[in-house]
C-alpha cells in the first residue's frame, strides 16, 4: 500500500527533483536527509545523532534549497555536499498528521506522518504492539518504532517498514509471519531477519511479505496454499523469494494468497486460488506467480479472504474472486474468476481495500464509497443493509487512506485522525467503547 523513492543525493541536485527525492545534508558532523513521505507531501529532515527534525511543505523545501545555495558563507554549521553554507530560519515543526490507517481481524492501527504508530482493539497475542495483552478501546503508541514509513495488519499480527528500509513485525507467531526465524510470539516490534532495503510491506491472515528496492518480492510464515511463491507448501520461518518477481513496485497479502504490482502495470497472484482470487479464469490454486488477466495499468493491489481488487492507472476499480456477499461490487453476488469492473468507480478510485466480504475505495476527491456485506455497520452508511454495489461512507469528506477489516472499517483523515466504523467487540473501532457503529467515528488517542 506504500511506494517510497529515496536516493542520496548532493542537496544541488534536488533543486531540479523536489518532490521526487531526498536529499543529503551534514550538520555539524550529522548525517541529515530530507525525506518525501508520499501520502501526505509532507518533508521532514532528520539527523543521525541528536534527533534533529524539520518538517515544511514542498514549496518551503524548494526555498530552502535555494537560500541554502545562496547564503555561501564561511560558517561551517552546516555543510552541504563538499560546500559551506548555512541553514535560513528554523522551520516549525509541523502537528502530526495520520497518513495511513489499517483494518485487521477486531483490531486497527494508524500510521502518523512523524513515524509513530498507533493501534487499538484486540490484543489477545500482542498484535497493538505495546508489550501487552490486554485489549484497548483507544488507540496506543507501538513500542520501539519511531520511524514507520510503512505499515500492513493480518489476523493477528502487524507489520512495519522503517525509514531506512528495515522491517519489522509483531503479535501472533504461530507460523512464523513475524519473520524472526521463530514461532513465539512477540507484544513488540521484532526485525525481520535479512531484510534491509524493503520499499513496502504486507501482512496477511498468518503470513508476510516484502518488496525489496531490486522489485524482488520476499514472503515468510504459512505456506500450506502457497501463498509464498516459491513453487512449494512448506512452512517458510524466514524470507523466501517469490518466483520469477524482479520488478514489483506493491505487494499485498490476503488470507492465502499473495498479490504483486509490476512496473508495467501487470498484477501476478499465487496462493490459494479455489474462488477464482489469482484472476487467470480458473478456480485453481497456484504455487508461483500467476499473470491476471485483463489488466495492464495495475496501479495499487489488495487482497482479501477469497477475493481481490486492483486500482488502474485511469482510476478504475476491478475486483476478482469469491462474490457471494457482494465484495466484487459489480451489482452481483456471484464470483468471478477473472476482474469485473466495480460499478460507478470508472475513475478517480486512489485506493481500494478488500477484507473478508466488503470492500471500499477512498476518492481523490476525498470521499470514499463501501459495498459488500453490511450487517455489522461495515459500509459506513448508516444502516446495515447489505449492497452488492458502492454506497456512500456518510459524512467522510476528507478521507486520504481507507482499509476494510474482518467486519469493520477505518479511514484516515489526515489532520483531522481516524474515524472507524463496523462491529467494535474488541474496542477495534477506537472510540472507547465496545459499541457496534454504522457511521464513521472518531478514534481516540491517534493525535
Amino acid at each position: 500500500m506504500f511506494s517510497r523513492r529515496s536516493l542520496s543525493l548532493i542537496l544541488v541536485l534536488c533543486v531540479a527533483a523536489v518532490g521526487t527525492t531526498s536529499c543529503q545534508l551534514t550538520r555539524a558532523g550529522l548525517r541529515c536527509r530530507t525525506t518525501d513521505f508520499a501520502e501526505d507531501g509532507t518533508y521532514v529532515l532528520r539527523c543521525a545523532g541528536g534527533r534533529w527534525e524539520r518538517a515544511a511543505t514542498k514549496a518551503q523545501v524548494a526555498t530552502l534549497i535555494i537560500n541554502i545555495l545562496r547564503a555561501r558563507t564561511t560558517s561551517t554549521t552546516t555543510t552541504v555536499s563538499a560546500s559551506t553554507s548555512t541553514l535560513p530560519t528554523t522551520l516549525a515543526p509541523p502537528a502530526p498528521t495520520v497518513a495511513q490507517v489499517e483494518a485487521g481481524t477486531d483490531f486497527s492501527c494508524a500510521r502518523r506522518s512523524d513515524g509513530v504508530v498507533k493501534c487499538w482493539g484486540q490484543n489477545t497475542s500482542g498484535q497493538l504492539g505495546d508489550g501487552t495483552n490486554a485489549d484497548r478501546s483507544t488507540a496506543v503508541t507501538v513500542s520501539n518504532l519511531p520511524d514507520a514509513v510503512g505499515l500492513s495488519l493480518g489476523t493477528g499480527h502487524a507489520c512495519a517498514l522503517r525509514s531506512e528500509g528495515a522491517v519489522v513485525c509483531w503479535g501472533n507467531n504461530s507460523d512464523g509471519q513475524l519473520g524472526d526465524g521463530t514461532t513465539s510470539a512477540s507484544s513488540i516490534p521484532v526485525s525481520v531477519v535479512g531484510i534491509t532495503d524493503a520499499v513496502a510491506v504486507a501482512a496477511g491472515s498468518v503470513h508476510s511479505c516484502a518488496v525489496l528496492s531490486s522489485g524482488s518480492v520476499r514472503c515468510w510464515g504459512q505456506n500450506v496454499w502457497g501463498q509464498i511463491g516459491d513453487g512449494t507448501t512448506n512452512q517458510r520461518l524466514a524470507p523466501t523469494a517469490a518466483s520469477g518477481i524482479i520488478d514489483a513496485v506493491a505487494v499485498s497479502a490476503g488470507s492465502a494468497h499473495t498479490c504483486a504490482v509490476l512496473s508495467n502495470g501487470a498484477i501476478k497472484c499465487w496462493g490459494g486460488g479455489t474462488s477464482g482470487q489469482i484472476g487467470d479464469g480458473f478456480a485453481t490454486s497456484r504455487l508461483v506467480p500467476t499473470t491476471v488477466i485483463g489488466i495492464s495499468t495495475g496501479r495499487q493491489v489488495t487482497t482479501g479472504a477469497a477475493s481481490t481488487c486492483a486500482v488502474l492507472a485511469d482510476g478504475s476499480a476491478k475486483c476478482w474472486g469469491s462474490g457471494a456477499g457482494g465484495q466484487l461490487g459489480n451489482g452481483l453476488s456471484v464470483s468471478s474468476y477473472t476482474p469485473v469492473q466495480v460499478s460507478g468507480v470508472t475513475s478517480g478510485a486512489a485506493e481500494t481495500s478488500i477484507a473478508y466480504d466488503h470492500a471500499c475505495v477512498v476518492l481523490s476527491s476525498g470521499s470514499a464509497k463501501c459495498w459488500g456485506y453490511n450487517g455489522f455497520g461495515d459500509l459506513g452508511d448508516g444502516t446495515s443493509t447489505s449492497s452488492p454495489s458502492p454506497v456512500s461512507v456518510s459524512g467522510l469528506t476528507d478521507a486520504v487512506d481507507i482499509d476494510a477489516g474482518d467486519s469493520h472499517t477505518c479511514a484516515a483523515r489526515g489532520a483531522n485522525g481516524v474515524v472507524c466504523w463496523g462491529f467494535n467487540s474488541h474496542g477495534q473501532v477506537g472510540d472507547g467503547t465496545a459499541t457496534t457503529r454504522y457511521n464513521p467515528t472518531t478514534v481516540l488517542g491517534v493525535l
